[in-house]
Protein backbone atom coordinates (compact mmCIF):
# COMPACT_ATOMS: atom_id res chain seq x y z
CA UNK A 1 0.00 0.00 0.00
CA UNK A 2 2.69 2.55 0.74
CA UNK A 3 4.34 1.53 -2.61
CA UNK A 4 0.45 2.67 -4.09
CA UNK A 5 0.92 5.95 -2.07
CA UNK A 6 4.33 6.83 -3.08
CA UNK A 7 3.58 6.04 -6.52
CA UNK A 8 0.90 8.48 -6.71
CA UNK A 9 2.41 11.36 -5.08
CA UNK A 10 5.50 11.30 -7.53
CA UNK A 11 2.77 11.21 -10.16
CA UNK A 12 1.34 14.54 -8.75
CA UNK A 13 4.78 15.90 -7.98
CA UNK A 14 6.00 15.71 -11.87
CA UNK A 15 2.22 16.82 -12.94
CA UNK A 16 2.70 19.73 -10.52
CA UNK A 17 6.00 20.61 -12.42
CA UNK A 18 4.59 20.35 -16.19
CA UNK A 19 2.19 22.57 -15.27
CA UNK A 20 4.64 25.62 -13.94
CA UNK A 21 4.64 28.55 -15.84
CA UNK A 22 7.51 28.54 -18.63
CA UNK A 23 10.11 30.74 -18.75
CA UNK A 24 9.90 34.09 -20.70
CA UNK A 25 12.30 34.13 -23.53
CA UNK A 26 14.53 36.51 -23.38
CA UNK A 27 15.10 39.81 -26.27
CA UNK A 28 17.66 42.26 -26.09
CA UNK A 29 15.86 44.88 -24.18
CA UNK A 30 17.01 42.42 -20.73
CA UNK A 31 20.28 43.29 -20.73
CA UNK A 32 22.28 46.37 -20.98
CA UNK A 33 25.94 46.59 -21.89
CA UNK A 34 28.26 49.07 -21.30
CA UNK A 35 30.13 50.51 -23.31
CA UNK A 36 27.48 48.79 -25.67
CA UNK A 37 28.93 45.90 -28.00
CA UNK A 38 25.80 44.62 -30.34
CA UNK A 39 27.57 41.24 -31.33
CA UNK A 40 28.65 40.59 -27.98
CA UNK A 41 24.99 41.99 -26.80
CA UNK A 42 23.69 39.18 -29.42
CA UNK A 43 25.89 36.45 -27.55
CA UNK A 44 24.72 37.23 -24.03
CA UNK A 45 21.14 36.89 -24.93
CA UNK A 46 21.22 33.90 -26.96
CA UNK A 47 23.16 32.11 -23.23
CA UNK A 48 20.23 33.51 -21.63
CA UNK A 49 17.87 32.21 -24.36
CA UNK A 50 19.45 28.40 -24.31
CA UNK A 51 19.40 28.09 -20.52
CA UNK A 52 15.41 29.04 -20.49
CA UNK A 53 14.80 26.50 -23.13
CA UNK A 54 16.74 23.78 -21.63
CA UNK A 55 14.60 24.65 -18.44
CA UNK A 56 11.36 24.91 -19.77
CA UNK A 57 12.18 21.64 -21.44
CA UNK A 58 12.14 19.70 -17.75
CA UNK A 59 8.88 21.41 -17.40
CA UNK A 60 10.31 22.88 -13.22
CA UNK A 61 10.26 26.28 -13.07
CA UNK A 62 13.05 27.41 -10.71
CA UNK A 63 12.87 30.11 -8.02
CA UNK A 64 13.54 33.92 -8.88
CA UNK A 65 16.94 33.12 -6.54
CA UNK A 66 17.78 30.35 -8.24
CA UNK A 67 17.19 31.94 -12.02
CA UNK A 68 19.07 35.09 -11.55
CA UNK A 69 22.36 33.00 -10.09
CA UNK A 70 22.00 30.46 -12.80
CA UNK A 71 21.42 32.80 -15.58
CA UNK A 72 24.13 35.44 -13.95
CA UNK A 73 26.86 32.81 -13.78
CA UNK A 74 26.25 32.15 -17.42
CA UNK A 75 26.88 35.15 -18.43
CA UNK A 76 30.12 35.75 -16.36
CA UNK A 77 31.76 32.46 -17.97
CA UNK A 78 30.53 33.93 -21.28
CA UNK A 79 32.35 37.42 -20.76
CA UNK A 80 35.31 35.43 -18.95
CA UNK A 81 35.15 33.61 -22.41
CA UNK A 82 35.53 36.79 -24.38
CA UNK A 83 38.19 38.42 -22.30
CA UNK A 84 36.20 40.49 -19.98
CA UNK A 85 37.64 39.34 -16.50
CA UNK A 86 36.86 42.16 -14.71
CA UNK A 87 32.96 42.40 -16.06
CA UNK A 88 30.33 43.37 -13.34
CA UNK A 89 26.46 41.74 -13.67
CA UNK A 90 24.02 43.25 -12.22
CA UNK A 91 20.84 41.47 -12.16
CA UNK A 92 17.19 42.43 -11.00
CA UNK A 93 13.61 40.75 -11.86
CA UNK A 94 11.14 43.01 -13.36
CA UNK A 95 7.77 42.31 -11.96
CA UNK A 96 5.91 43.82 -14.85
CA UNK A 97 7.08 41.40 -17.16
CA UNK A 98 7.91 38.68 -15.09
CA UNK A 99 11.64 38.28 -15.88
CA UNK A 100 14.82 39.25 -15.07
CA UNK A 101 17.21 42.27 -16.20
CA UNK A 102 20.72 42.42 -16.30
CA UNK A 103 22.74 45.49 -16.57
CA UNK A 104 26.71 44.54 -17.03
CA UNK A 105 29.59 46.74 -17.20
CA UNK A 106 32.16 45.41 -19.42
CA UNK A 107 35.45 46.94 -17.64
CA UNK A 108 38.99 46.68 -19.65
CA UNK A 109 39.32 43.56 -22.23
CA UNK A 110 42.37 41.43 -21.20
CA UNK A 111 44.80 40.59 -24.53
CA UNK A 112 47.11 38.67 -25.86
CA UNK A 113 51.14 39.62 -24.87
CA UNK A 114 52.92 36.71 -25.92
CA UNK A 115 51.82 33.08 -28.18
CA UNK A 116 54.25 30.03 -28.36
CA UNK A 117 54.44 26.90 -29.54
CA UNK A 118 56.00 23.77 -27.35
CA UNK A 119 56.43 20.22 -28.13
CA UNK A 120 57.44 18.11 -30.75
CA UNK A 121 56.46 19.97 -33.73
CA UNK A 122 57.40 23.48 -34.20
CA UNK A 123 56.09 24.86 -37.90
CA UNK A 124 57.81 25.57 -40.92
CA UNK A 125 56.09 29.21 -42.18
CA UNK A 126 53.89 31.41 -40.65
CA UNK A 127 50.70 29.97 -42.47
CA UNK A 128 49.56 27.99 -38.98
CA UNK A 129 49.04 31.32 -37.10
CA UNK A 130 45.05 33.11 -36.86
CA UNK A 131 45.72 35.13 -33.69
CA UNK A 132 48.61 37.61 -32.52
CA UNK A 133 49.96 39.82 -30.20
CA UNK A 134 47.97 42.14 -29.31
CA UNK A 135 44.49 40.24 -30.51
CA UNK A 136 41.53 40.58 -27.92
CA UNK A 137 41.45 37.32 -25.58
CA UNK A 138 38.43 35.05 -26.76
CA UNK A 139 38.01 31.57 -26.23
CA UNK A 140 36.86 31.15 -29.51
CA UNK A 141 39.76 32.45 -31.08
CA UNK A 142 41.83 30.18 -29.30
CA UNK A 143 40.12 27.62 -30.10
CA UNK A 144 40.31 28.43 -33.95
CA UNK A 145 43.98 28.94 -33.37
CA UNK A 146 44.31 25.38 -31.93
CA UNK A 147 42.14 23.77 -34.67
CA UNK A 148 43.89 25.61 -37.38
CA UNK A 149 47.84 24.49 -36.31
CA UNK A 150 46.21 20.53 -36.19
CA UNK A 151 44.81 21.03 -39.72
CA UNK A 152 48.09 22.39 -40.42
CA UNK A 153 50.35 19.35 -39.35
CA UNK A 154 47.98 17.22 -41.09
CA UNK A 155 48.38 19.11 -44.32
CA UNK A 156 52.08 19.31 -44.23
CA UNK A 157 53.49 16.80 -42.37
CA UNK A 158 53.11 12.71 -42.22
CA UNK A 159 52.20 11.53 -38.83
CA UNK A 160 49.15 9.28 -37.99
CA UNK A 161 48.39 11.20 -34.97
CA UNK A 162 48.62 14.73 -34.18
CA UNK A 163 47.05 16.58 -31.51
CA UNK A 164 47.50 20.03 -30.30
CA UNK A 165 45.72 21.52 -27.20
CA UNK A 166 46.76 24.74 -25.04
CA UNK A 167 47.38 26.66 -21.84
CA UNK A 168 46.55 30.37 -21.32
CA UNK A 169 48.11 32.18 -18.54
CA UNK A 170 46.85 35.59 -16.70
CA UNK A 171 48.39 38.71 -15.84
CA UNK A 172 45.67 40.01 -13.71
CA UNK A 173 48.30 42.95 -13.11
CA UNK A 174 48.43 44.21 -16.62
CA UNK A 175 45.53 42.80 -17.88
CA UNK A 176 47.14 40.26 -20.54
CA UNK A 177 47.27 36.60 -21.29
CA UNK A 178 50.20 34.41 -22.82
CA UNK A 179 48.95 31.44 -25.22
CA UNK A 180 50.72 28.45 -24.87
CA UNK A 181 49.80 25.82 -27.98
CA UNK A 182 50.95 22.16 -26.91
CA UNK A 183 51.78 20.02 -30.03
CA UNK A 184 52.25 16.03 -30.10
CA UNK A 185 52.84 14.07 -33.24
CA UNK A 186 53.42 10.27 -32.87
CA UNK A 187 53.93 7.44 -35.46
CA UNK A 188 55.09 8.78 -39.15
CA UNK A 189 53.00 7.36 -41.76
CA UNK A 190 52.78 6.90 -45.82
CA UNK A 191 49.95 4.81 -47.30
CA UNK A 192 49.95 1.68 -48.69
CA UNK A 193 46.94 0.25 -50.09
CA UNK A 194 43.44 1.53 -51.64
CA UNK A 195 40.49 -0.62 -51.38
CA UNK A 196 36.66 -0.26 -51.75
CA UNK A 197 33.51 -2.43 -50.32
CA UNK A 198 29.97 -2.31 -51.76
CA UNK A 199 31.37 -1.49 -55.23
CA UNK A 200 29.66 -4.09 -57.57
CA UNK A 201 30.68 -3.75 -60.80
CA UNK A 202 31.85 -0.02 -60.33
CA UNK A 203 35.94 -0.22 -61.63
CA UNK A 204 38.03 -0.14 -59.21
CA UNK A 205 41.22 1.00 -60.81
CA UNK A 206 38.99 4.30 -61.80
CA UNK A 207 37.75 4.71 -57.94
CA UNK A 208 41.46 4.48 -57.26
CA UNK A 209 42.38 7.33 -59.56
CA UNK A 210 39.17 9.35 -58.39
CA UNK A 211 40.53 9.27 -54.37
CA UNK A 212 44.24 10.50 -56.04
CA UNK A 213 45.80 8.74 -53.03
CA UNK A 214 48.77 6.18 -54.46
CA UNK A 215 50.87 3.72 -52.51
CA UNK A 216 54.35 5.58 -50.71
CA UNK A 217 51.93 8.44 -50.47
CA UNK A 218 53.30 10.67 -47.21
CA UNK A 219 50.12 10.29 -44.90
CA UNK A 220 48.03 12.88 -44.82
CA UNK A 221 44.56 12.99 -43.32
CA UNK A 222 43.13 15.32 -45.51
CA UNK A 223 43.89 13.85 -48.92
CA UNK A 224 41.36 10.83 -46.97
CA UNK A 225 38.88 13.49 -46.75
CA UNK A 226 39.69 15.13 -50.01
CA UNK A 227 38.98 11.67 -51.19
CA UNK A 228 35.76 11.42 -50.04
CA UNK A 229 34.29 14.14 -51.33
CA UNK A 230 35.95 13.39 -54.57
CA UNK A 231 34.25 10.04 -54.15
CA UNK A 232 30.85 11.84 -53.49
CA UNK A 233 31.31 14.14 -56.75
CA UNK A 234 30.68 10.85 -59.06
CA UNK A 235 27.34 10.61 -58.20
CA UNK A 236 27.52 6.89 -57.98
CA UNK A 237 27.35 6.63 -54.02
CA UNK A 238 24.92 7.84 -51.03
CA UNK A 239 27.30 6.92 -48.54
CA UNK A 240 31.45 7.06 -48.24
CA UNK A 241 33.28 5.54 -44.87
CA UNK A 242 36.80 5.94 -44.49
CA UNK A 243 38.51 3.10 -42.83
CA UNK A 244 41.93 3.55 -42.15
CA UNK A 245 44.87 1.10 -40.35
CA UNK A 246 48.59 1.94 -39.96
CA UNK A 247 50.80 -1.42 -39.10
CA UNK A 248 54.21 -1.67 -37.52
CA UNK A 249 56.19 -0.98 -40.29
CA UNK A 250 53.99 2.87 -40.81
CA UNK A 251 52.40 1.72 -43.68
CA UNK A 252 48.21 2.84 -43.57
CA UNK A 253 45.83 0.85 -45.54
CA UNK A 254 42.49 2.67 -46.36
CA UNK A 255 39.61 1.04 -46.83
CA UNK A 256 36.20 2.85 -48.49
CA UNK A 257 32.93 1.31 -47.42
CA UNK A 258 30.23 2.83 -49.56
CA UNK A 259 26.79 2.21 -49.88
CA UNK A 260 25.90 2.77 -53.97
CA UNK A 261 22.78 4.71 -55.66
CA UNK A 262 20.35 3.65 -57.93
CA UNK A 263 22.04 3.82 -61.20
CA UNK A 264 18.53 4.60 -62.86
CA UNK A 265 16.38 7.60 -61.45
CA UNK A 266 13.52 9.16 -63.51
CA UNK A 267 11.98 12.04 -61.85
CA UNK A 268 8.98 14.65 -63.17
CA UNK A 269 7.35 17.98 -61.78
CA UNK A 270 4.89 20.35 -62.44
CA UNK A 271 4.47 24.19 -60.84
CA UNK A 272 4.43 27.79 -61.40
CA UNK A 273 6.99 30.08 -62.07
CA UNK A 274 6.38 33.67 -61.69
CA UNK A 275 8.39 34.24 -64.85
CA UNK A 276 7.74 31.44 -67.08
CA UNK A 277 4.05 30.48 -66.26
CA UNK A 278 2.66 27.05 -65.43
CA UNK A 279 4.37 24.09 -66.75
CA UNK A 280 6.16 20.75 -66.30
CA UNK A 281 9.49 18.88 -66.58
CA UNK A 282 10.73 15.52 -66.98
CA UNK A 283 14.18 14.24 -67.08
CA UNK A 284 15.62 10.62 -66.76
CA UNK A 285 19.36 9.99 -65.30
CA UNK A 286 21.94 7.09 -65.80
CA UNK A 287 24.16 7.55 -63.53
CA UNK A 288 26.92 4.85 -64.34
CA UNK A 289 26.98 3.92 -68.10
CA UNK A 290 30.16 1.87 -68.85
CA UNK A 291 30.98 1.42 -64.89
CA UNK A 292 33.14 4.65 -64.73
CA UNK A 293 30.17 6.79 -63.31
CA UNK A 294 30.12 7.86 -66.78
CA UNK A 295 26.70 9.47 -66.46
CA UNK A 296 23.89 10.44 -69.05
CA UNK A 297 20.70 12.76 -68.67
CA UNK A 298 17.99 13.47 -70.61
CA UNK A 299 15.34 16.57 -70.07
CA UNK A 300 12.26 17.76 -71.43
CA UNK A 301 10.42 21.13 -70.40
CA UNK A 302 7.60 22.92 -71.26
CA UNK A 303 6.06 26.52 -70.07
CA UNK A 304 4.36 29.27 -72.05
CA UNK A 305 6.92 31.05 -73.34
CA UNK A 306 9.95 28.46 -73.79
CA UNK A 307 9.92 24.91 -74.49
CA UNK A 308 13.21 22.99 -74.10
CA UNK A 309 14.80 19.27 -74.61
CA UNK A 310 18.27 18.77 -73.66
CA UNK A 311 20.81 15.88 -73.41
CA UNK A 312 24.22 15.37 -71.37
CA UNK A 313 27.04 13.08 -71.11
CA UNK A 314 29.84 13.28 -68.16
CA UNK A 315 32.79 11.60 -67.80
CA UNK A 316 34.95 12.41 -64.81
CA UNK A 317 38.26 11.81 -64.02
CA UNK A 318 38.79 12.37 -67.56
CA UNK A 319 42.40 11.77 -68.21
CA UNK A 320 42.83 13.12 -64.75
CA UNK A 321 41.00 13.26 -60.93
CA UNK A 322 40.47 16.75 -61.21
CA UNK A 323 39.00 17.04 -64.62
CA UNK A 324 35.32 16.49 -65.82
CA UNK A 325 34.54 15.98 -69.44
CA UNK A 326 30.78 17.22 -70.45
CA UNK A 327 29.30 17.14 -73.64
CA UNK A 328 25.68 19.30 -73.48
CA UNK A 329 22.97 19.46 -76.60
CA UNK A 330 19.76 21.59 -76.54
CA UNK A 331 16.86 22.62 -78.66
CA UNK A 332 14.77 25.14 -77.32
CA UNK A 333 11.59 27.64 -78.41
CA UNK A 334 11.44 31.07 -77.38
CA UNK A 335 8.50 32.63 -77.62
CA UNK A 336 8.67 35.91 -75.70
CA UNK A 337 8.88 39.13 -77.91
CA UNK A 338 8.90 37.24 -81.31
CA UNK A 339 9.34 33.50 -81.81
CA UNK A 340 12.85 32.37 -82.14
CA UNK A 341 14.94 28.55 -82.04
CA UNK A 342 17.92 27.76 -80.59
CA UNK A 343 19.68 24.50 -80.93
CA UNK A 344 23.55 23.89 -79.25
CA UNK A 345 26.26 21.09 -78.70
CA UNK A 346 28.96 21.63 -76.66
CA UNK A 347 32.13 20.16 -75.16
CA UNK A 348 33.74 21.76 -72.74
CA UNK A 349 36.40 20.64 -69.76
CA UNK A 350 36.58 21.66 -66.07
CA UNK A 351 39.69 21.47 -64.38
CA UNK A 352 39.53 21.30 -60.47
CA UNK A 353 43.05 23.41 -59.57
CA UNK A 354 42.40 23.30 -56.16
CA UNK A 355 39.40 23.45 -53.66
CA UNK A 356 38.68 26.78 -54.56
CA UNK A 357 39.71 27.46 -58.18
CA UNK A 358 38.18 25.79 -61.07
CA UNK A 359 39.25 26.58 -65.19
CA UNK A 360 36.57 25.36 -67.97
CA UNK A 361 37.44 25.25 -71.54
CA UNK A 362 35.39 24.42 -74.07
CA UNK A 363 34.55 24.62 -78.05
CA UNK A 364 30.75 24.45 -79.11
CA UNK A 365 28.55 24.83 -82.32
CA UNK A 366 25.17 26.57 -81.93
CA UNK A 367 22.40 27.61 -84.74
CA UNK A 368 19.88 30.17 -84.09
CA UNK A 369 16.60 30.98 -86.08
CA UNK A 370 14.31 34.69 -85.11
CA UNK A 371 11.64 35.40 -86.85
CA UNK A 372 12.16 39.19 -88.56
CA UNK A 373 9.64 41.61 -90.37
CA UNK A 374 10.98 39.98 -93.98
CA UNK A 375 10.88 36.35 -92.69
CA UNK A 376 13.54 34.24 -90.67
CA UNK A 377 17.47 35.50 -89.73
CA UNK A 378 19.77 32.14 -89.49
CA UNK A 379 22.89 32.22 -87.47
CA UNK A 380 25.39 29.36 -87.19
CA UNK A 381 28.09 29.69 -84.78
CA UNK A 382 31.63 28.50 -83.46
CA UNK A 383 31.92 29.10 -80.20
CA UNK A 384 34.85 28.64 -77.84
CA UNK A 385 33.84 29.46 -73.93
CA UNK A 386 36.93 29.85 -71.33
CA UNK A 387 35.98 30.51 -68.04
CA UNK A 388 37.77 30.85 -64.15
CA UNK A 389 36.12 30.27 -61.20
CA UNK A 390 37.52 31.30 -57.32
CA UNK A 391 34.37 29.71 -54.99
CA UNK A 392 34.60 29.51 -51.43
CA UNK A 393 30.84 29.12 -50.62
CA UNK A 394 30.28 25.63 -49.03
CA UNK A 395 26.03 25.32 -49.42
CA UNK A 396 25.64 26.23 -52.72
CA UNK A 397 21.44 26.04 -52.68
CA UNK A 398 21.29 28.34 -49.56
CA UNK A 399 24.83 30.42 -48.86
CA UNK A 400 25.59 32.36 -45.90
CA UNK A 401 29.46 32.61 -45.56
CA UNK A 402 32.22 32.69 -48.77
CA UNK A 403 32.69 34.62 -52.16
CA UNK A 404 32.56 33.71 -55.85
CA UNK A 405 34.56 35.32 -58.53
CA UNK A 406 33.42 34.41 -62.25
CA UNK A 407 35.60 35.94 -65.30
CA UNK A 408 34.22 34.25 -68.68
CA UNK A 409 35.47 35.12 -72.18
CA UNK A 410 33.60 33.40 -75.08
CA UNK A 411 34.47 34.40 -78.99
CA UNK A 412 31.46 33.46 -81.09
CA UNK A 413 32.16 33.05 -85.04
CA UNK A 414 29.80 33.21 -87.52
CA UNK A 415 30.31 30.58 -89.95
CA UNK A 416 28.11 32.27 -92.70
CA UNK A 417 30.34 35.49 -92.73
CA UNK A 418 33.27 34.27 -93.33
CA UNK A 419 33.06 33.04 -89.50
CA UNK A 420 33.89 37.41 -88.19
CA UNK A 421 33.75 37.31 -84.94
CA UNK A 422 31.71 38.67 -81.84
CA UNK A 423 33.43 38.38 -78.03
CA UNK A 424 31.18 38.10 -75.32
CA UNK A 425 32.76 38.79 -71.97
CA UNK A 426 31.37 38.40 -68.26
CA UNK A 427 32.57 39.50 -64.85
CA UNK A 428 30.78 38.39 -61.84
CA UNK A 429 31.68 38.51 -58.12
CA UNK A 430 29.11 37.36 -54.94
CA UNK A 431 30.11 37.68 -51.08
CA UNK A 432 28.16 36.49 -48.53
CA UNK A 433 28.52 37.59 -44.67
CA UNK A 434 26.28 36.05 -41.38
CA UNK A 435 26.46 37.79 -37.96
CA UNK A 436 26.38 35.86 -35.24
CA UNK A 437 22.51 36.78 -35.25
CA UNK A 438 21.64 34.57 -38.61
CA UNK A 439 21.80 37.75 -40.31
CA UNK A 440 23.03 37.21 -44.04
CA UNK A 441 24.54 39.97 -46.01
CA UNK A 442 24.38 38.88 -49.43
CA UNK A 443 25.99 40.87 -52.44
CA UNK A 444 26.20 40.38 -55.91
CA UNK A 445 27.91 42.38 -59.12
CA UNK A 446 27.97 41.34 -62.95
CA UNK A 447 29.10 43.04 -65.94
CA UNK A 448 28.30 41.12 -69.76
CA UNK A 449 30.12 42.73 -72.65
CA UNK A 450 29.54 42.19 -76.18
CA UNK A 451 32.27 43.51 -78.38
CA UNK A 452 32.51 43.71 -82.05
CA UNK A 453 33.49 46.92 -84.54
CA UNK A 454 35.96 47.08 -87.04
CA UNK A 455 39.05 46.11 -85.24
CA UNK A 456 37.27 42.25 -84.90
CA UNK A 457 35.42 43.12 -88.85
CA UNK A 458 32.26 42.39 -87.78
CA UNK A 459 29.04 44.82 -87.10
CA UNK A 460 26.02 44.88 -84.91
CA UNK A 461 24.33 42.48 -87.92
CA UNK A 462 26.22 39.81 -87.02
CA UNK A 463 24.37 39.45 -83.09
CA UNK A 464 21.51 37.54 -82.66
CA UNK A 465 18.96 38.89 -80.85
CA UNK A 466 19.11 36.21 -78.63
CA UNK A 467 22.04 37.41 -78.17
CA UNK A 468 21.91 41.17 -76.67
CA UNK A 469 21.72 41.66 -72.97
CA UNK A 470 18.37 42.50 -70.98
CA UNK A 471 17.51 42.95 -67.57
CA UNK A 472 14.33 42.19 -65.04
CA UNK A 473 13.32 38.97 -63.38
CA UNK A 474 13.52 37.01 -60.34
CA UNK A 475 17.17 36.72 -60.84
CA UNK A 476 18.48 39.87 -62.17
CA UNK A 477 15.90 43.20 -61.53
CA UNK A 478 13.27 42.58 -59.33
CA UNK A 479 10.34 44.75 -59.41
CA UNK A 480 10.26 44.95 -63.65
CA UNK A 481 8.69 42.23 -65.51
CA UNK A 482 10.97 39.24 -67.46
CA UNK A 483 13.29 40.90 -69.73
CA UNK A 484 11.26 43.76 -69.61
CA UNK A 485 14.69 46.43 -69.27
CA UNK A 486 16.23 47.16 -73.24
CA UNK A 487 18.34 49.49 -74.22
CA UNK A 488 17.64 53.31 -75.19
CA UNK A 489 18.21 51.38 -79.13
CA UNK A 490 15.43 50.60 -80.96
CA UNK A 491 14.14 48.39 -84.30
CA UNK A 492 13.34 49.79 -87.58
CA UNK A 493 9.45 49.98 -85.94
CA UNK A 494 10.58 51.99 -83.02
CA UNK A 495 10.47 48.85 -80.13
CA UNK A 496 13.37 48.84 -77.84
CA UNK A 497 16.15 46.17 -78.36
CA UNK A 498 18.63 44.00 -75.92
CA UNK A 499 22.02 46.06 -75.20
CA UNK A 500 25.77 45.01 -75.62
CA UNK A 501 26.30 46.03 -71.83
CA UNK A 502 24.44 45.08 -69.02
CA UNK A 503 25.21 45.74 -65.55
CA UNK A 504 23.73 44.14 -62.39
CA UNK A 505 23.99 45.02 -58.43
CA UNK A 506 21.59 43.00 -55.95
CA UNK A 507 22.17 43.16 -52.28
CA UNK A 508 19.73 40.95 -49.69
CA UNK A 509 19.75 41.29 -45.87
CA UNK A 510 18.34 37.43 -45.08
CA UNK A 511 17.45 36.74 -41.42
CA UNK A 512 17.11 33.74 -40.50
CA UNK A 513 13.93 33.22 -37.85
CA UNK A 514 13.78 29.58 -37.04
CA UNK A 515 14.68 26.25 -38.35
CA UNK A 516 11.83 26.51 -41.14
CA UNK A 517 11.27 30.31 -41.54
CA UNK A 518 13.55 33.56 -43.02
CA UNK A 519 12.53 36.70 -43.99
CA UNK A 520 14.49 38.83 -46.81
CA UNK A 521 14.72 42.14 -47.58
CA UNK A 522 16.25 43.81 -51.00
CA UNK A 523 17.60 46.24 -53.41
CA UNK A 524 18.27 45.41 -56.93
CA UNK A 525 19.80 48.39 -59.59
CA UNK A 526 20.31 47.84 -62.93
CA UNK A 527 21.03 49.23 -66.74
CA UNK A 528 21.41 47.81 -70.48
CA UNK A 529 22.73 49.81 -72.73
CA UNK A 530 24.65 49.65 -76.09
CA UNK A 531 28.44 51.28 -75.08
CA UNK A 532 30.56 51.19 -72.54
CA UNK A 533 30.10 54.64 -71.71
CA UNK A 534 26.52 54.41 -71.26
CA UNK A 535 27.39 53.32 -67.68
CA UNK A 536 27.65 56.95 -66.72
CA UNK A 537 24.63 57.39 -68.39
CA UNK A 538 21.08 57.86 -66.82
CA UNK A 539 18.55 54.90 -67.20
CA UNK A 540 19.28 53.00 -64.39
CA UNK A 541 16.36 51.04 -62.63
CA UNK A 542 16.00 49.78 -59.45
CA UNK A 543 13.11 47.96 -57.34
CA UNK A 544 13.11 46.97 -53.30
CA UNK A 545 10.99 44.34 -51.62
CA UNK A 546 10.32 41.68 -49.13
CA UNK A 547 10.75 38.08 -49.22
CA UNK A 548 9.69 35.13 -47.16
CA UNK A 549 11.67 31.90 -47.08
CA UNK A 550 10.76 28.15 -46.44
CA UNK A 551 13.61 26.12 -45.84
CA UNK A 552 13.36 22.63 -47.34
CA UNK A 553 16.36 19.60 -46.97
CA UNK A 554 17.57 20.49 -50.10
CA UNK A 555 16.96 24.23 -51.20
CA UNK A 556 14.69 27.14 -49.76
CA UNK A 557 11.49 28.14 -51.41
CA UNK A 558 11.29 31.90 -52.27
CA UNK A 559 8.48 34.48 -52.56
CA UNK A 560 9.52 37.90 -52.99
CA UNK A 561 7.39 40.97 -53.44
CA UNK A 562 9.23 43.96 -55.36
CA UNK A 563 8.38 47.48 -56.03
CA UNK A 564 9.93 49.42 -59.26
CA UNK A 565 11.37 52.76 -57.87
CA UNK A 566 11.61 53.75 -61.41
CA UNK A 567 8.14 53.29 -62.85
CA UNK A 568 7.42 53.23 -66.60
CA UNK A 569 3.91 53.52 -67.91
CA UNK A 570 3.54 49.77 -68.43
CA UNK A 571 4.80 48.55 -65.32
CA UNK A 572 2.60 47.50 -62.54
CA UNK A 573 2.88 48.50 -58.97
CA UNK A 574 4.41 45.35 -57.30
CA UNK A 575 5.61 41.88 -58.70
CA UNK A 576 5.28 38.80 -56.93
CA UNK A 577 8.50 35.57 -57.61
CA UNK A 578 8.12 33.02 -56.64
CA UNK A 579 10.99 29.74 -57.08
CA UNK A 580 12.86 27.29 -55.58
CA UNK A 581 16.51 28.71 -54.10
CA UNK A 582 17.90 31.99 -52.80
CA UNK A 583 18.29 34.89 -55.82
CA UNK A 584 21.87 34.02 -56.10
Amino acid sequence: MKRVFLSAWLLLLVAGFGQADELRNASRWDIAVKPYKYELQGELVRAIKDYRAAVNQTGIQPSRDRQLRAETDRLTQLLKSRGYYKAVVESAYDDEKNKPKYQIRLGSRYRIADISIRGNFQPFDEEWQSIKVGDPLSAVLVLAQQNRLKKYIEDRACYYRASVNHEVKLDEANETATVVLLTQVLEPASFASVSFTGIDGINEDFLRRVTGISKGNCYKRSMIDNAVISLFDTGLFRQVRPEVQRDDTGQVAVTFAVEKRQKRTISASTGWESELGFGASVGWLHRDLFGRAQSLSLQASVQSVQQSASAKIVVPSFFDRRNRLSWTNSATRFNLDSESYQYTSTASLERKASQKDYFEYGVGYSQIDEQGEDGWDTYQQIRVPLQYRYDTVLNPFNPDSGIRARFQVEPVFDINDNFTPFIKTTVGFQNFWTSDNDITLATRLRWGAIWYGDTLGSSSTDIPNLELYSAGGSTSLRGYAYQSIKSLQVDENGDPIGGTQRWLAVNELRARLNDSWGVVGFWDIGKVGSELSDVQQPGWYSGIGLGVRYYTRFAPIRLDVAVPLDKRPDDGKFLIYVSLGQAF
